[in-house]
């Protein structure tokens, strides 16, 4: 069985640690969100907090038909989620990102 290679790629190597820095930092995030709120307090609930008019706002924005269709199926439904799912994930598709910068595919 051959062994994996653990060398950095050259041309990868910034972009794994900047991306691996940003992947932490989320992940930090979510647990400071999820140890400070609430249990369940949503991302909206979290965003009205911070901003209190930032929703109304955006609700009385102009929208076409894309913004209308994006605004249903992608911001809402990440709204209505715990305020620590979307920094969770994010940080874990960066850190990911990054392990594969840095380590590639398996080499034949």
């Amino acid at each position: 069985m051959p062994v994996r290679s653990t060398r950095v790629r050259p041309s990868a190597g910034l972009a794994a640690r900047i991306l691996a820095a940003l992947g932490a930092f989320l992940l930090v995030l979510s647990l400071g969100i999820a140890s400070v709120m609430p249990p369940f307090e949503s991302l909206a609930g979290l965003v009205v907090r911070i901003t209190p008019k930032f929703l109304a706002r955006i609700d009385q924005a102009p929208k076409s038909a894309v913004l209308d269709w994006a605004w249903e199926h992608l911001a809402v439904p990440m709204l209505v989620r715990p305020a620590w799912m979307l920094p969770m994930m994010s940080g874990l598709v960066l850190v990911t990102l990054a392990a594969q910068l840095t380590w590639g595919r398996k080499q034949g």
